[in-house]
């Protein structure tokens, strides 16, 4: 009796761990959404190296807490998370093309592959929330130096931290050194475009030098990235806060080492974005 009561115990146990996993990785994305709205194709990949890893770990001693009972479970997640990942760093990346107008971005990017867009509301007056999306540095986002030490560390390199205050993201980015430039401007939204090259070469990196530049720009090899913030009449005292960004490869091979790129570093990318309007909030309603 003893025996079959401790069975029962232990059972509930195992189950009971089971649904606290669950949990964990069920609230972990849904934090995750929440500051960067979840894309398939992100999704796919990091849940491939997920099960790689977890594979590998079971290689060496099958778990079976999480249903791993054997090596050979164990070598079957391992396949499954590679050809995952593998598919989604490959799939094909389409173009979409704006045929309505209706935003400075829409003009200076009308075809893109890849995009990310965030918006919150602020209980202030548009010119208020304007000036506080503008005024926001990187300081004010908890997760830059941690993205950053990742990012460098995946490149081999050590990154710290600059010694004194940020200056405000938007100064960073008006820097030629930065490789962006204002490209436009009107009295809500501001757009900012950017040139790069898709893998790394002994040539020179392009320079941008103009909105004609750019929006003429072209060569094999490279990306076009622009990004606006904008603001937009809510009613009833509030203020819609948003950001965009676009990336257009123009040919099929920096398409494709484009894609990998982008999808492995979105969550990321999305996350800064949205803690850059969350900061803007924040900086427009303590002024109300």
């Amino acid at each position: 009796m003893n025996i079959r009561f401790l069975g029962y115990v232990y059972h509930c146990m195992i189950w009971l761990i089971r649904f606290l996993i669950a949990g964990i990785l069920g609230g972990l994305l849904a934090v995750l959404h929440y500051y960067s709205p979840l894309q398939l194709s992100s999704v796919v990949i990091y849940a491939g190296l997920i099960l790689f890893m977890t594979g590998v770990i079971c290689l060496i001693h099958p778990i079976r807490t999480i249903f791993v009972r054997s090596r050979k479970a164990a070598a079957c997640l391992i396949a499954v998370g590679i050809f995952g990942a593998a598919l989604a760093l490959s799939w094909p990346a389409t173009t979409t093309t704006i045929s309505a107008r209706t935003s400075l971005l829409d003009e200076a990017m009308p075809q893109y592959e890849f995009v990310e867009h965030h918006q919150i509301r602020v209980h202030a007056p548009l010119a208020t929330a304007f000036s506080a999306l503008q005024a926001v540095t990187l300081d004010e986002l908890a997760a830059y130096p941690y993205l950053m030490k990742v990012r460098n560390a995946a490149m081999g390199r050590s990154w710290s931290k600059p010694k004194g205050p940020s200056p405000a993201i938007i100064a960073i980015f008006s820097d030629p050194r930065s490789g962006y430039m204002l490209i436009q401007k009107d009295e809500w939204e501001m757009v900012f475009g950017g040139l790069g090259r898709v893998r790394r070469t002994k040539e020179d990196q392009p320079i941008l030098t103009s909105p004609a530049a750019f929006a003429s720009f072209q060569q094999p090899g490279c990306v076009k990235v622009a990004f606006n913030l904008k603001v937009d009449e809510a009613g009833n005292g509030w203020t819609t806060i948003s950001t965009e960004t676009r990336l257009h490869a123009p040919d099929p091979e920096s398409r494709r080492g484009m894609a990998a790129y982008w999808r492995l570093i979105y969550p990321g990318s999305g996350m800064l974005r949205t803690m850059w309007l969350q900061a803007a909030r924040s900086r427009a309603e303590r002024k109300q």
